[in-house]
C-alpha cells in the first residue's frame, strides 16, 4: 500500500472522528487500538529501536541521577537539611528538649493512653513515652548528622 494511500484512509479517521460524539472512554480505547496496531508493525518496531539506541547510555544515567537528586531532599529530613547548620543544631536541641520534658513532667490519666509495660500497678512505660523517645531519638539523629556534615565541609 503506498504512502499516500495510508495518509488519505487516517485524514478520513480523523475527519470522521472529528464529526462524531463519540464518548471519552470509546476514543481512548480506540486510540489504544491504533497504538496497539502501530506496535505491531514491523517498520515502526525497528523505527522505535533505532530511536532507543541512538540515545547515549551516558545521558540516560545523568537524567536519572538528576531526579533522584531532586526528589531527595523532600520529606522532613529533607526540610531540616536545606537550613544552615547553626539553625539545624537549634532546632536537634529543641527536639531533644521537647521529648525529654514530654517524659519527666507529668501528665493526666487521660493523656497517657495505653500502657506497654507496667513497672508496678501504678506506673509503667506508656504509648506516650515511647513517641516521646521517637522525638528524642529525631534531635539525636538530626544533632549527629548535622555535626558530621559539618565536619565533612571542614575538611
Amino acid at each position: 500500500m503506498a504512502k499516500e494511500d495510508i495518509e488519505r484512509k487516517v485524514d478520513d479517521i480523523m475527519q470522521s472522528l472529528n464529526g462524531s460524539d463519540i464518548p471519552g472512554e470509546e476514543m481512548h480505547a480506540l486510540k489504544q487500538y491504533f497504538h496497539d496496531a502501530l506496535e505491531r508493525n514491523p517498520g515502526y518496531r525497528s523505527y522505535l529501536a533505532s530511536q532507543l539506541s541512538a540515545v547515549p547510555k551516558e545521558k540516560t544515567t545523568e537524567e536519572i541521577d538528576i531526579v533522584f537528586k531532586r526528589n531527595r531532599r523532600k520529606g522532613f529530613a529533607g526540610a531540616i537539611q536545606r537550613f544552615p547548620n547553626p539553625i539545624r543544631i537549634i532546632i536537634s536541641l529543641l527536639f531533644i528538649t521537647l521529648g525529654l520534658a514530654m517524659i519527666i513532667m507529668p501528665t493526666p490519666a487521660s493523656f497517657e493512653m495505653y500502657t506497654i509495660f507496667y513497672f508496678n500497678e501504678n506506673d509503667g512505660f506508656t504509648l506516650m513515652d515511647l513517641i516521646s523517645l521517637m522525638i528524642v531519638f529525631c534531635g539525636v539523629f538530626t544533632l549527629i548528622m548535622t555535626m558530621s556534615k559539618r565536619s565533612r565541609e571542614e575538611q
